[in-house]
Order: C-alpha cells, then structure tokens, then sequence
C-alpha cells in the first residue's frame, strides 16, 4: 500500500539494476525513510537510511559505489 496511517510510501524503479523506496512521514514528529536494492555482477546489495532528523523530507536516495551502497548526508544506515 503507499500509505499508511504515518507514511506516504513510493517506490521507483529507475531501470532494472536498481529500485529506490521512500516513507516519507506525514507529521513531523517522525523520521523519514529512504531505502535502495541494486543489482550488482549478479547477486543484490541493499541498504535503508533513516534520516537523522525528524520530518516530513525523506532522506535522498542511497548511492552505490564501487560495490558498497552508502547513505546519503544528513541520514544513517538503519541495521
């Protein structure tokens, strides 16, 4: 579903190496969310970042790198 009582959720495929995910909080008591799933040399690597800040912005989208996916300033890797 792309809502839920706290968050609107998107989902973007940009091609079919990668999808990027986003929950973002409708009230500014809660964190927002950005995740990403990336195809790389034949097996997957994902990530999900929580944005270090309260709010209604959802973190931008995780960036993959030599192999390693990373999250975006201004949010942390959610384990």
């Amino acid at each position: 579903s792309p809502e839920t009582d706290r968050y609107s959720i998107a989902i973007v495929t940009a091609d079919q190496s990668q999808m990027v995910t986003t929950a973002t909080a409708k009230e500014e008591g809660y964190k927002s969310y950005s995740a990403a799933v990336f195809a790389v040399d034949g097996s997957t690597v994902s990530i999900i970042c929580e944005a270090d800040a309260a709010g209604t912005t959802p973190p931008a989208a995780p960036e993959l790198s030599g192999g390693e996916v990373t999250c975006p300033a201004g949010a942390t890797a959610v384990d």
